[in-house]
């Protein structure tokens, strides 16, 4: 007979289980779901609640991919990474660059950091985005938040306040419109010297849908701390590709974007990074000085193909290391 056990019984039962088992926690957590422990697994999202809590002394041993979580805006829960990842080095307000920033809350890995007052720059090349741009992140009156579809977005009095604060009074945000390339005036770096981020800003994401690769390649005086970087999902781990550099590249649409997660991670590590996260479209890396006793790497290998192959292989051409 399944007995119904209560709920402290079920979290003691947890981590003990935890706590004796040779298995990795994420495989623990696939048992469970698995249905090995139909009462386990009935309650696990209750569990869940108070599991990181409970086992914060040993928090640092768990992967960052069980933190996905979907707190804000952004498209896959990666600001329930990035939220665990500042945690970990103990950074409460900090500061973040996002290009390919598009209305600044649309599937937004940063959305989530202007919330708890970081200051932020928004870089968008396409016009008519960055007028909604524009308009959310207005400094003379703030009048809430469109996507960029130009819906509005409801939000309870006390964020209205937060944002309007962060926006209007401390005018913690800066937009720069500018379509980013390797061309002289118009690269990363001119962008953000007209800031005034630090060289070492603490968050920095990237989403262009084109010569992603090719910008973070570019980007020497400036180290962030954390890259967020969307990959294309369309290639296995082992294939390093990514589309030729274009100063002219605009997006159409289709699967033949960016660069493969191997070009990247390949990149990340000429550069000093080391891999801790992904979701379905992002990967995440960290500065390798700040690895140590906060964060376990993720093999590549684990990052897998979820997309149908690009339309056109000659889209892409191989990057080699």
């Amino acid at each position: 007979m399944q007995v119904q056990l209560s709920q402290y019984q079920r979290l003691k039962d947890f981590l003990r289980q935890r706590q004796h088992s040779s298995n990795p926690f994420f495989q623990f957590i696939y048992k469970l779901r698995s249905g090995k422990n139909a009462v386990m697994a009935k309650y696990l999202d209750k569990i869940n609640k108070y599991k990181f809590k409970v086992l914060s002394p040993t928090r640092l041993k768990f992967p960052l991919n069980l933190y996905k979580a979907k707190l804000y805006y952004s498209h896959q829960g990666e600001d329930g990474i990035t939220q665990e990842i500042f945690k970990r080095l103990k950074i409460e307000e900090g500061c973040y660059v996002e290009f390919g920033a598009t209305d600044g809350i649309s599937a937004s890995n940063t959305f989530g950091l202007l919330l708890k007052s970081w200051r932020g720059v928004y870089i968008e090349g396409d016009t008519n985005y960055f007028k909604i741009l524009m308009e959310n992140m207005r400094q003379d009156t703030f009048k809430g938040i469109k996507n960029a579809s130009g819906d509005s977005i409801p939000f309870s009095p006390e964020v209205f306040r937060i944002l309007e604060e962060n926006i209007v009074k401390k005018k913690r945000v800066e937009c720069i419109e500018t379509f980013l390339s390797l061309e002289p005036g118009a690269t990363l770096e001119d962008a953000l010297s007209q800031t005034n981020l630090p060289r070492d800003i603490d968050l920095m994401s990237i989403d262009i849908d084109g010569n992603d690769y090719w910008i973070w390649q570019s980007l020497n005086n400036y180290q962030p701390k954390v890259v967020v970087v969307e990959y294309n999902y369309s290639f296995h781990p082992h294939e390093s590709k990514t589309i030729p550099y274009n100063s002219q590249h605009q997006t159409d649409g289709s699967i033949n974007f960016g660069a493969s997660a191997m070009a990247l991670y390949q990149l990340a590590k000429q550069k000093g990074y080391t891999l801790v996260a992904n979701t379905y479209s992002n990967l995440f890396f960290i500065r390798n000085e700040y690895i140590q006793g906060r964060f376990k790497a993720l093999d590549i290998k684990h990052v897998k193909k979820t997309g149908m192959r690009p339309l056109s292989q000659k889209a892409f051409q191989n990057i080699d290391y």
